[in-house]
């Protein structure tokens, strides 16, 4: 099934600059605060592509509502696909030079837009993504924590900072709004399934240089219910058995293809993820794979108490499994 979009008649002779992806479920009680802050800025070569991704509430009444400015465009997904599905099809239908993305229910500073046009503007032409900060409204502080360091990041200086982010744990936070180049699209993709992000990133960054702005350029709220386009992993459904094994896939991929780095250069991610791709594939049924990344991971850690846990539980009985990590919010 195609997407439908809806767009004003865009004035002749205009330019896009930015186009910035808005994925969207059922936030029509903070999409007016996402595009109000884009609608209030001063640099006006931009796009705000706004995906929605089968909204069961008033969000895509909301966003219609805008349609009269040629700023705004609207993407109808006919099935609910998930965030990622969703910023792949604002991709699709972009027409600046630079790609930009932010949720529903985070917001722009006043004054972003002109400061991120002379950020991009002036890096070296290698560089084909550029990161900024936000303030994290739940915490109170500039994300991400720990900071990306400065200068041009290539793929090791990526995941050092990446095993950097595992070791502090909860107390980590990896928001950031992503700048990027168009033309990367070329040969790089969004995921057409319900996986996490962190494949899309760790393929992106093996193949790109990046730069960390120290700039804050928005605010991260947290004041939606949930702020992706998915259901949640606890109790099992089909949807989000769905879910649990695309995620699972998409770790075993990483580890596949990137795994001699990642063990290089955060070695802690690489064992966490031995553990955590048997732990999905157990928790979608799938035994002899989740036995496979768990007996890997507990000759690295023969003591680990989570591991022989998830192990047992997995072949005992996938429920009792699903049961602990729900009472452990994982």
């Amino acid at each position: 099934m195609n997407n439908t979009i809806i767009r004003a008649e865009v004035p002749e002779g205009s330019q896009v600059f930015f186009s910035i992806i808005v994925p969207m479920y059922n936030r029509a009680a903070t999409i007016r605060r996402c595009l109000d802050s884009c609608l209030s800025q001063d640099f006006d070569r931009y796009e705000v592509i706004v995906v929605d991704d089968s909204s069961e509430d008033d969000s895509v009444a909301t966003v219609e509502s805008y349609l009269p400015n040629p700023h705004i465009v609207l993407v109808k997904n006919p099935q609910n696909r998930g965030v990622c599905f969703a910023r792949g099809s604002g991709v699709k239908h972009a027409r600046g030079k630079w790609v930009m993305f932010i949720d529903s229910d985070d917001a722009f500073h006043p004054g972003a837009f002109q400061t991120i046009y002379e950020e991009v503007n002036n890096v070296p032409p290698e560089v084909s993504e550029v990161r900024f900060c936000y303030f994290c409204e739940a915490i109170g502080k500039v994300t991400p924590i720990p900071m990306m360091p400065e200068g041009i990041l290539g793929f090791p200086e990526y995941l050092k900072w990446y095993g950097e982010y595992i070791k502090l744990g909860k107390k980590a936070n990896s928001d950031l709004l992503y700048c990027q180049r168009r033309e990367i699209y070329d040969f790089t993709s969004w995921p057409a399934d319900r996986q996490h992000e962190t494949l899309y990133h760790v393929e992106l960054a093996s193949k790109i240089k990046m730069i960390m702005s120290r700039k804050v350029i928005g605010t991260m709220y947290d004041d939606a219910p949930d702020r992706v386009t998915r259901q949640s992993l606890g109790q099992p459904s089909w949807k989000s058995q769905i879910i649990i094994r695309d995620n699972a896939n998409a770790r075993a991929k990483i580890l596949r293809d990137y795994g001699k780095q990642i063990k290089q250069y955060c070695p802690n991610w690489y064992e966490s993820s031995r553990r955590n791709t048997g732990r999905l594939y157990m928790q979608c049924g799938e035994k002899l794979k989740g036995c496979r990344y768990l007996l890997k991971y507990l000759t690295m850690r023969p003591f680990s108490l989570s591991g022989w846990g998830i192990l047992i539980l997995g072949l005992i009985q996938r429920d009792a499994l699903n049961w602990c990590l729900r009472k452990l919010g994982r």
